[in-house]
């Protein structure tokens, strides 16, 4: 009898001391898809940052140049066609 208490308590802490192959192959596979996910949502990020400061250095080019248009279209004198 006292045999079968040892080896029920070795079984035990045996199991206890460590992870199963599955249950690795399990967690590297959603760390895996959650980088995958991040990396994915930070490209996009810098990607529209990017985009919106070229849409507003256009912006800006458009209205300095409606600017000297305007400054120069109150400065005529005669108009000749």
């Amino acid at each position: 009898m006292k045999t079968k208490l040892t080896r029920e308590k070795g079984m035990a802490s045996q199991g206890d001391r460590g992870f199963t192959l599955v249950e690795l192959i399990v967690v590297v596979g959603m760390l895996v898809a959650a980088l995958s996910m991040g990396s994915q949502a930070l490209y996009q990020t810098l990607s529209a940052r990017g985009t919106w400061q070229d849409n507003m250095l256009a912006v800006r080019e458009a209205r300095s140049a409606g600017s000297w248009f305007a400054g120069d279209a109150m400065n005529v004198q005669t108009i000749d066609l």
